[in-house]
């Protein structure tokens, strides 16, 4: 059972409504004598200011229904839009300001009246689209829910009759108890395999086909039955272009070597690079620096290289 509340004020239990709306469409109030049609009632919260905070939202709402459009996308000055009718909204529930509160809602209103409506036609238009959405989708589901059933209700008669097909001709001695174990046999494993390819259908990602991939796909379609029609028509005069797939050809044994000792000592020492083209001179010792340490300058560079270039080939 709900409680329902008027917009009187006054609080009436649901299966009482349902009674007194069997009399007519409207009802008086037994309290205040107005009256009330069906969709003046709405669901009670328990919480009273919490019912009064929502019927003024509502009513403030209807009037202060800007969008971001009607800003120019302008987010600072909608939030501003929005603050200022939260500020209304809250003089609204206080009993010392609310009539400060309707003389800025009867201004607002009568300054954008327009606005009003068309934004209120907009958002009339968005809701019965989403109603409608929901609808399909509720009967897109119902539809589903039906054919599932329908098929379920058909493979139940498809196996009672061959389990009866299957009692007659043992009970005439056309097949045997071995014969009817092995036919149980094929059935389950039948079932087994059709179940394997629903789950392999349903973990296959669905890819969306695009125009552009459509296109592509005909345009490489178009091609290769033109070039399945031009090589047809050279074999049919007898001088044509007979593919012949590519062959990959093996490695050598020279090559077979290299590759098991790049993969068992790692890539070969770096060989002689020119260093000077890379602008690494203010990096390293000048070549007298070097000589007096006892290296040779291009030694200090290929060490560099050769140290940075392992780390690639390290295992771990």
């Amino acid at each position: 059972m709900r409680l329902l509340s008027g917009t009187c004020g006054h609080n009436y239990c649901e299966s009482c409504l349902n009674l007194e709306y069997i009399k007519g469409p409207t009802m008086v109030c037994r309290i205040c004598s107005v009256q009330l049609r069906r969709g003046h009632f709405s669901l009670k919260f328990d919480d009273a200011s919490l019912e009064k905070e929502n019927k003024i939202r509502k009513r403030v709402l209807d009037i202060f229904n800007k969008r971001l459009e009607d800003f120019n996308g302008n987010l600072l000055e909608y939030n501003d839009y929005l603050e200022m009718t939260e500020d209304i909204i809250f003089e609204m529930m206080d009993t010392n300001t609310t009539h400060l509160a309707d003389a800025k809602m009867k201004e607002y209103q009568r300054l954008n009246q327009a606005s009003i409506i068309t934004n209120k036609v907009i958002k009339e238009k968005e809701e019965s689209e989403i109603a409608y959405r929901i609808q399909e989708e509720n009967k897109r589901f119902t539809e589903k829910r039906i054919e599932s059933q329908t098929e379920d209700q058909k493979e139940l008669q498809a196996k009672a009759l061959e389990n009866k097909k299957a009692m007659d001709d043992l009970a005439k001695g056309k097949i045997n108890a071995n014969d009817l174990k092995e036919m149980d046999k094929q059935k389950s494993l039948k079932l087994k395999l059709q179940l394997q390819q629903q789950q392999q259908q349903a973990a296959q990602p669905v890819i969306p086909t695009s125009p552009t991939s459509s296109i592509n796909n005909s345009t490489s379609t178009t091609t290769t039955n033109v070039n399945n029609n031009n090589n047809n028509t050279n074999n049919n005069n007898g001088g044509g272009f007979n593919y012949q797939p590519q062959v990959k050809a093996e490695p050598t044994k020279t090559q077979q070597q290299q590759q098991q000792a790049m993969a068992q000592l790692g890539p070969q020492p770096l060989g002689t690079f020119k260093y000077d083209e890379l602008g690494l001179k203010n990096l390293i010792p000048t070549m007298k620096q070097s000589d007096v340490g006892g290296f040779k300058q291009s030694y200090i560079e290929q060490r560099a290289f050769q140290e940075s270039f392992e780390n690639l080939f390290k295992i771990i």
